[in-house]
């Protein structure tokens, strides 16, 4: 977790205080703001077990929108609060990053592991396929839509 320790330095940049507490994942993102990449959030609309899951989905999507471009660190202050989104250099394709902005002057910064598999999740990870049996699934669905 991250509160903001607001400082300048020659490049007038916002950066985050380091402290013993700060995390590997979190000296990371300060790397890529401090190496003047832009950044890349895209917000992670999750499906909830609500029969309404799907719904609340498309609605906070609806309401927040897509991926933004993040130039300084004080721009991750402007995210959605409580939307988690995967964050990376612009010029990568992949990441294992998410930030979210927990409260309106805390942002937390982490990976996710998939709940089946206990694996790390990247931004290109297919979800849905290390589910046992969604594979199977799918191609019964699409041999049951070929015969109707």
């Amino acid at each position: 977790m991250i509160t903001p320790s607001f400082f300048t330095h020659t490049s007038h940049k916002c950066l985050l205080e380091l402290t013993p507490d700060t995390t590997p994942i979190e000296m990371e993102v300060m790397g890529w703001f401090a190496a003047d990449h832009e950044i890349l959030w895209i917000p992670i609309y999750e499906v909830g077990p609500e029969p309404d899951g799907l719904e609340i989905a498309k609605a906070e999507h609806a309401h927040f929108g897509d991926g933004r471009l993040v130039r300084d660190v004080s721009d991750l202050y402007l995210l959605p609060q409580g939307i988690k989104g995967w964050l990376f250099p612009a010029h990568l394709d992949d990441t294992t990053v998410i930030c979210m902005r927990t409260l309106p002057q805390e942002l937390v910064f982490g990976v996710l592991i998939h709940p089946v598999t206990e694996q790390l999740i990247s931004f290109r990870t297919s979800t849905e396929k290390s589910i046992p049996g969604y594979a199977a699934a799918q191609r019964d669905d699409a041999a049951t839509q070929r015969q109707v």
